[in-house]
C-alpha cells in the first residue's frame, strides 16, 4: 500500500505536513512563509469545505479512543455512513486547489517528504474512506482488512504527552490551532524560553484587529528589558559588556512595535532572548 498510496491527496498526512512546515518556519524566524502556509490553511481547511468535512472525519478516526469494541465499531459505522455523504467531485477539486497552492506558494521541493508519525495508519484510514465513497467496491477483503485495523488503533491506549507550553486561544478554530501547538510543542517547546514562546503563540493568533494588543505586549517588553539592562550594567564589572552597552540600548530605543510583522516579531525575540540572558547570568558579572 506504501508504494502506491497519493499521500499529496491523504487530508491527514497533508495537513500534517503543513503543520511542521509552519512549526519550522516560525522557529527558523521564516515569517513570510508561514504567513503563507498559514493562510493555506485558513483558505482551503474553512468550514463549509468538503475538504475541511473530510478532514473532521479523518481526525476523528485518528485522535479517538475508546474503551470497547461496540463502541469503536459505532463510532467507524458512523464514520462510514459520513464519508459517503462528501461530494467526490468538490472534494477532488479542493485537494487539487490545496496541492496547487502548496507547489506555488510555498515552492519548497521537500515540502512532501516531511515525515509523518504513523503514516502506515494514516495510509489505512484515508484509503478506507476512499474506498467507503466507491458505489461498488472491488475489495472487499481489503476493506474488512482496514475496518479491523482501525478499530484495534480506536482501541490503543492514548500515549500522547500532554503539552502547556502554548495555548491555543478560544477564539482561534481549535481544529486548526491545537494540533500546530501540540505539534509546536513536542519539537520546540525546550528549545525557546517561556516569553519567546508567548510572543509566538500570540503572533499565530493575531488577527488585524488586535495588533494594539500584542503591540502593547511588545512595548511592555521593550521597557522591561530596558530596565533589566539598566539595573544588570550597575553590577557589571566586565569591561566588554560595559564598552558595548550604549550601543546596544540605542537598539533597544529604536525598536518600534506598532506595525506587527515578520520584522518586528523577529525583533521581539531576540529582547525576550537578551531578557533571558540577562536575568539568567549572574555568574558572569563578576
Amino acid at each position: 500500500m506504501s508504494k502506491t498510496h497519493n499521500k499529496k491527496r491523504n487530508v491527514g498526512i497533508i495537513f500534517e505536513q503543513l503543520v511542521k512546515f509552519i512549526a519550522d518556519a516560525v522557529v527558523k524566524k521564516r515569517f513570510t512563509d508561514a504567513r503563507k502556509c498559514r493562510e493555506i490553511i485558513r483558505a482551503h481547511f474553512k468550514p463549509g469545505t468538503e475538504l475541511y468535512r473530510e478532514f473532521r472525519l479523518f481526525n476523528a478516526l485518528v485522535k479517538t479512543r475508546v474503551d470497547h469494541v461496540e463502541l469503536a465499531t459505532r463510532i467507524l459505522s458512523e464514520a462510514r455512513e459520513a464519508t459517503k455523504k462528501i461530494n467526490q467531485v468538490k472534494l477532488r477539486s479542493q485537494k487539487s486547489a490545496l496541492i496547487k497552492d502548496i507547489n506555488h506558494k510555498l515552492n519548497e521541493d521537500n515540502f512532501y517528504n516531511r515525515r509523518v508519525v504513523d503514516y502506515k495508519n494514516y495510509a489505512t484510514i484515508q484509503t478506507l474512506m476512499n474506498d467507503w465513497r466507491r458505489d461498488k467496491s472491488t475489495d472487499i477483503a481489503r476493506i474488512t482488512k482496514f475496518e479491523n485495523g482501525v478499530c484495534k488503533w480506536l482501541l490503543q491506549e492514548d500515549n500522547a504527552k500532554s503539552y502547556s507550553v502554548i495555548d491555543h486561544g478560544e477564539s482561534s478554530d481549535p481544529l486548526t490551532y491545537k494540533i500546530f501547538f501540540q505539534k509546536f510543542n513536542q519539537k520546540y517547546g525546550g528549545i525557546l524560553n517561556d516569553k519567546q514562546v508567548k510572543i509566538l503563540n500570540a503572533y499565530a493568533l493575531n488577527s488585524s484587529n488586535k495588533n494594539n494588543s500584542l503591540a502593547n505586549q511588545l512595548k511592555i517588553l521593550q521597557e522591561d528589558v530596558l530596565d533589566d539592562l539598566n539595573e544588570y550594567i550597575r553590577s557589571c564589572n566586565n569591561d566588554i559588556l560595559v564598552e558595548k552597552y550604549e550601543g546596544v540600548i540605542n537598539k533597544i530605543l529604536t525598536f518600534e512595535a506598532d506595525d506587527i510583522n515578520e520584522r518586528v516579531i523577529s525583533r521581539a525575540l531576540m529582547l525576550a532572548g537578551l531578557q533571558y540572558e540577562i536575568l539568567g547570568d549572574g555568574d558572569e558579572k563578576a
